[in-house]
């Protein structure tokens, strides 16, 4: 009840607790007091590791639980760090700890244990998907605690604060609240579902933005060189001068940011790397495309900095006869599981409206500078060649009937990337149109018929003289398919047809 107290009164005083840092912060810490003691030992553990000008700020809080941390006042608070700090990259989490020391105990029951961490897993998970949804370029870092040393502590001190916690917890064994944290597995083992670290771990597992900092036996390694899950950390490394049961002293928060700066922000600092499919300077080729029909490809760039680095990624604009790439940005992060980094697919096409070859340069710009590649692409069609142009089927007279060769080609010579139909002459429907039609005739073509590239359809155009002697005209229209998409109605191929009726006797 006292710590349910003191979090209530401490949210609204949690606009004062933001600490500004000297230049543009990266890292926002948050969460309860491990964060809090933790935080001044992130900028010098920076500044050792190569990035002195790297800097951290914190909204800790002495006391948070992750109920807390999930309430509209705390989660209002980071909001408006992310906005007020846009250079803050990565939010820093270490929460749940004051969960267990206020609702588990050694006479806890299973279900009612299963119940507790669900519950805090719960609220750790919409607290971290709140963060997540506020700034799409920000990850989360989240930690779990080390092991708490009440054997030494309340041996020597049978009656100080931290027997006080000892005693209200059931009287917890080494092994027993070890297990309330993280399981009952071996140290740096697997792990289960049936610790704290557990349902810490499941947010990260779930969620490609977070990663999972694991501290586990940490401090016994560093202090015996292995670790035990029945054993606590060394005094050496507990606050207090090693009187504090649960809180680290300096050297602990060391190892305990060190641990956090090999996971994700050494990568962080580091920065990505982008690589595309394209490459540098190269060419995305859309290949030929029959115009009036339209071809597709896909830009590609991945992240393949280090786990914890942030690729911002922007395609540019392409314009006619290229489209696509519509400008918006995206974040391309690094799976700490795999280790592979994200990356996105941007789609062009290539719509031509007249044969030949088209390029144009994209531009790709980045939080690391920026990179170009060239769109390609053909356009081919048929290339439709009546032979002859005009057709003039000479004078007849009444009665008479004649008929003259028409030849129709297909010109083109494009190339047509395995696929003849990118090149094919579709002859659609033929009609013959004018105030002489009816005089007119045409055989060989039916509807439909595929002259290829380089080929050619025979056809007859026949005349029939009728009516009083003078000349006679018609259009012979053939409806095809060049400037479009193969087999569609598109440009109409037009054959002038002439004759002449004779008076009778020639005269």
């Amino acid at each position: 009840m006292t710590r349910i107290l003191r979090i209530a009164i401490l949210v609204p005083l949690l606009a004062f607790l933001a600490i500004p840092a000297a230049g543009a912060p990266r890292v926002l810490v948050v969460g309860d007091s491990w964060a809090y003691e933790a935080f001044p030992r992130f900028d010098p553990l920076f500044a050792q590791r190569g990035y002195p000008n790297e800097d951290a700020v914190s909204l800790a809080i002495p006391g948070l639980t992750a109920g807390a941390l999930n309430q509209p006042a705390v989660l209002d608070l980071v909001d408006q760090s992310l906005a007020a700090i846009p250079s803050l990259d990565a939010v820093h989490i270490s929460i749940g700890g004051n969960d267990v020391l206020g609702g588990w105990t050694t006479g806890i029951s299973p279900a009612a244990q299963q119940a507790l961490f669900s519950s805090i897993g719960g609220n750790i998970a919409a607290a971290v998907d709140h963060i997540l949804a506020q700034r799409p370029d920000v990850q989360v870092i989240l930690t779990s605690y080390d092991y708490p040393n009440f054997f030494d502590t309340v041996i020597a001190n049978p009656f100080g604060p931290a027997a006080l916690v000892w005693l209200n917890l059931g009287q917890p064994s080494p092994g027993q609240i070890n297990r309330a944290f993280f399981g009952n597995q071996a140290c740096g083992g697997p792990g289960g579902t049936d610790g704290l670290a557990d349902y810490q771990r499941s947010v990260a597992d779930a969620r490609p933005r977070v990663h999972w900092s694991n501290i586990e036996g940490r401090l016994q390694i560093a202090r015996y060189g292995f670790c035990h899950i029945d054993f606590p950390s060394p005094t050496s490394y507990m606050g207090l001068d090693g009187a504090d049961p649960i809180h680290l002293s300096r050297a602990g928060y060391e190892l305990y940011v060190a641990n956090a700066f090999d996971v994700a922000y050494s990568g962080l600092f580091a920065g990505p790397a982008l690589t595309t499919a394209q490459g540098d300077g190269d060419t995305l080729d859309l290949g030929p495309t029959r115009v009036g029909d339209a071809s597709l490809a896909a830009a590609t760039a991945r992240n393949t900095g280090p786990v914890g680095s942030r690729l911002g990624v922007t395609f540019g604009t392409a314009t006619v006869p290229f489209s696509g790439g519509d400008g918006g940005s995206t974040h391309l992060f690094v799976n700490q599981a795999t280790g592979i980094g994200e990356r996105v697919n941007v789609d062009y096409q290539f719509q031509p409206t007249t044969r030949g070859a088209a390029t144009q340069e994209i531009l790709i710009s980045t939080n690391i500078g920026n990179a170009a590649f060239q769109l390609a692409g053909l356009g081919v069609g048929p290339v439709p060649a009546p032979s002859p142009g005009a057709l003039d089927l000479g004078a007849l007279l009444v009665g008479e009937n004649t008929s003259a060769p028409l030849q129709i080609a297909n010109a083109s010579t494009d190339p047509d990337g395995g696929d003849p139909s990118r090149t094919n002459l579709t002859l659609l429907s033929v009609a013959i149109t004018g105030p002489d039609a009816s005089a007119f005739s045409v055989t060989g073509i039916a509807p439909g018929a595929v002259v290829p590239a380089g080929g050619s359809l025979g056809a007859s155009v026949g005349f029939t003289p009728a009516g009083t002697p003078g000349a006679r005209s018609a259009i012979l229209s053939i409806v095809t398919d060049t400037g479009a998409a193969a087999g569609t109605p598109g440009e109409i191929l037009a054959v002038p047809l002439t004759a002449e009726v004779l008076p009778p006797n020639g005269c």
